[in-house]
């Protein structure tokens, strides 16, 4: 059997039945997350746009860069601010050394000017950059303003690096797209495929979910359609676009946040400036396949007038340093989506701010669970290889129980490992290791196990492990069923 550490660290999540091969009294329940925090840069009456937040170890605190306007007038035209936490909770402007210009409405926090303005950016903290120069990577529509002078060719999206997310550099190697991308132009590393993956609208204000790969981040794929709308859950009220989605990589999956752009089909407009943005979850097994999941918000948009009662645009995950806290940072709007008219408009008319950053926190792989809330749940998963010697289980079971057993491929118990084998557990917790009776999980490395669980009024929300699927053959992960 091959090195334990070259097989991904797999989380089985029940987004859906497909790892399953067996389940009785059970239902899939989908969870929100909790708001904890909010922030406003004191500097910004309209508050800033595209957040990404990342846990920088090297740095010893959390960090997090947004778009802010300097004139409400030209949404183009954006500079990107950078916030701090200690406990990634709480936020606070951070001192990046920018002499102030308060005519130009630069602030010491400002990092990046994107040659006139940047777009749409959004940044990757990239641990597996070997050149520390380039650790951080920010992908956005530089020379923003540009487009309107010569042309939709002239606000390209490009990346830009920076050794520590504060000083910034544009790659001018590195052309992601020649257009300009008026959403989210995230990118995550995929290593299914060994691409940089990016999200972008391949259309100017074509609202569909698009994206190009590129190994060497010069070379990029033409972008394809991933997702595109389908019948809306109320076809009478709106017509639903779907204006971007930010992905995060969390272990060898991936979750994005799903803008669903909720317009009027009364808008004759050639394209609809005006609605409100909900977000819902969606994921994919190897980065380039997605799936939608409850179709409702993954948070609900608040009453008026509170950030983000007129759209919730949820941005980026990120764990907590020690990886028991699993964040989400949002946009939360007061005014709808509309003209830059109508924005400066806002702007001008309130005297609060309009906008703020949402800071959410849920359970890790805490976003569906299957739930018996009674008793005899009962759960059979197919079959995987047993990479690293140990499983461990995310759960509440506060006041029922859970037992475990570890099948051969036949569903018949391993010796020793069987329910009368378990010693049950009672409680809640996010890495619970299987306990037997004279019998340890690390003697069925390399075995092909089903993973099979009792129980009685709790939640299972998570399988982890160095594990891979072994249906017929071991495959690679679960992205990749045709490397065998």
């Amino acid at each position: 059997m091959e090195n334990a550490g070259s097989v991904p660290w797999t989380k089985l999540n029940f987004f859906d039945d497909y790892w399953l091969d067996f389940k009785l009294n059970v239902l899939r329940r989908w969870y929100s997350p909790k708001l904890v925090s909010q922030y406003v840069d004191p500097s910004l009456r309209s508050g800033g746009v595209y957040h990404s937040a990342e846990w920088c170890p090297e740095q010893g605190r959390y960090l997090m860069w947004y778009e802010y306007l300097p004139d409400a007038a030209m949404d183009e035209e954006r500079y990107v601010a950078l916030a701090e936490s200690a406990d990634g909770v709480h936020w606070a402007p951070a001192d990046a050394g920018t002499a102030p210009d308060p005519e130009n409405h630069i602030y010491r926090n400002t990092v990046y000017l994107g040659s006139r303005g940047v777009h749409g950016s959004s940044v990757l903290r990239d641990e597996a950059e070997p050149d520390p120069a380039r650790r951080y990577k920010m992908t956005g529509a530089t020379r923003a303003c540009a487009w309107r002078e010569n042309g939709i060719e002239n606000s390209a999206v490009r990346v830009s690096v920076s050794p520590d997310g504060v000083r910034w550099r544009e790659d001018a190697a590195c052309l992601v797209w020649r257009h300009t991308s008026d959403t989210s132009n995230c990118m995550y590393r995929n290593p299914v495929t060994g691409d940089y993956c990016v999200i972008l609208r391949a259309g100017f204000v074509d609202r569909r979910i698009c994206l190009t790969r590129s190994k060497d981040l010069k070379n990029w794929s033409r972008p394809e359609v991933i997702l595109h709308p389908g019948a809306d859950f109320n076809d009478d009220a709106f017509a639903t676009q779907l204006y971007g989605m930010p992905v995060t990589r969390l272990g060898d999956s991936f979750l994005g946040c799903l803008w669903l752009y909720r317009t009027s089909c009364g808008d004759m407009d050639f394209t609809r400036m005006t609605g409100f943005i909900d977000s819902e979850l969606t994921y994919s097994y190897d980065g380039l396949h997605w799936m939608r999941t409850s179709r409702r918000p993954l948070a609900e948009r608040p009453p008026a007038p509170e950030f983000g009662f007129s759209s919730l645009y949820l941005e980026r995950f990120y764990p907590s340093a020690d990886g028991t806290r699993l964040f989400l940072v949002g946009n939360g709007c007061r005014t709808m989506h509309a003209s830059q008219e109508d924005n400066a408009r806002f702007r001008a008319a309130s005297g609060e701010p309009l906008s703020a950053a949402l800071i959410y926190e849920i359970r890790p792989d805490g976003f569906c669970g299957l739930e018996a809330n009674a008793t005899g749940g009962y759960v059979v998963t197919k079959a995987f290889e047993l990479c690293g010697g140990e499983v461990f289980f995310n759960l509440s079971v506060p006041f029922g129980r859970a037992r475990f057993a570890l099948l051969q491929a036949d569903g018949k118990p391993y010796e020793g490992f069987d329910f009368g084998d378990c010693i049950p557990f009672t409680g809640d917790a996010l890495r619970h290791r299987p306990a037997f009776r004279g019998a340890d999980t690390a003697s069925l490395r390399g075995k092909r196990v089903r993973f099979a669980l009792k129980l009685d009024g709790g939640v299972l929300h998570c399988i982890e492990g160095r594990l891979r699927p072994w249906v017929r053959v071991p495959q690679a992960s679960l992205g990749d069923p045709c490397q065998l």
